[in-house]
């Protein structure tokens, strides 16, 4: 079986490793990535991802995201984010691919809540430029980007309150090209509420399975159909649910292995290191021993 499930690490743990045993394609490290080496040892072609949550080194209660490098142009911002990062990309050369800011979020709204959609989509386009240089800047010093890592159900494809329910993503474009351009990746964040299939039709979802919309209604029409994809946070807040959760992700990786262009999903999360993320958290649980057999069979 050629499975696209993998685990995503908020720090090291030995359920994820029996996952890399079972023939994960693809992990992701936060923060701490000391596993990389061992991984490697056990899959040489596994592709690790690796996010590093950065502080500005003059104010280091600060994280930096996308939004507070707003008020610089792109192309500066880019080039700040990269400065910073640079020395967790010296210091750990195993990884070869890296991610950028987490789920920005661009909308913009008056006092009755409504959307002001000018100022919005200024902020994406100012995202897309930013995302296409940090790709740019990543490919000079050999490595690969994966863009975007986008919240569930955004960026919106459908938006019908607008002409253009493509708005945001045709705001997105240069980053788009650009991860084409150098071989980068989309990645996307998906999660449910309860069941992985919930809202599922058959095709699409609405928030899982979201990606194939993104795919057929924009990727492939815009020439951008070999573009791949990882889902970088997948799963569900399982602790809290009445769910067979091995059962669940393995129903969805034969949903997931229907698209070649999908090239894994991280198991968001092995590891915790917040009581918010506790309910994810799969390590330790009784749900890796059947989804390991799962992955073998």
């Amino acid at each position: 079986m050629s499975t696209r499930l993998g685990p995503h690490n908020l720090r090291p743990n030995a359920d994820a490793v029996r996952l890399i045993r079972a023939g994960a394609p693809v992990a992701k490290l936060v923060d701490d990535f000391g596993a990389a080496q061992e991984y490697l040892a056990i899959n040489p072609n596994l592709l690790i991802i690796g996010r590093r949550i950065s502080t500005f080194p003059d104010d280091p209660s600060r994280v930096v995201t996308a939004e507070n490098l707003r008020h610089l142009s792109p192309q500066t911002a880019a080039q700040l984010w990269i400065d910073i990062q640079s020395e967790t990309y010296r210091l750990n050369p195993l990884i070869k691919v890296w991610e950028g800011t987490n789920e920005p979020s661009w909308e913009v709204k008056d006092a009755e809540d409504n959307l002001i959609v000018s100022a919005t989509l200024e902020n994406f386009q100012w995202y897309g430029q930013f995302e296409a240089e940090r790709t740019h800047l990543l490919a000079n010093r050999g490595l690969k980007s994966v863009i975007g890592n986008y919240s569930t159900g955004n960026p919106d494809i459908t938006a019908r309150w607008t002409s253009d329910p493509l708005i945001w993503w045709r705001a997105f474009l240069p980053a788009l090209q650009a991860a084409k351009q150098y071989d980068g990746i989309l990645g996307l964040h998906e999660y449910s509420d309860g069941k992985l299939n919930k809202d599922f039709d058959g095709q699409y979802g609405w928030n899982t399975f979201r990606y194939r919309r993104v795919q057929d209604l924009f990727l492939a029409p815009n020439g951008l159909g070999d573009l791949l994809i990882i889902l970088t946070e997948f799963g569900v807040d399982f602790k809290i649910r009445d769910i067979d959760y091995a059962a669940e992700l393995a129903w969805a990786d034969g949903e997931l292995r229907r698209d070649p262009y999908l090239l894994g999903a991280t198991i968001f999360t092995f590891g915790s290191t917040d009581p918010a993320w506790d309910a994810f958290n799969v390590d330790g649980s009784n749900v890796t021993t059947p989804l390991v057999t799962y992955m073998e069979s």
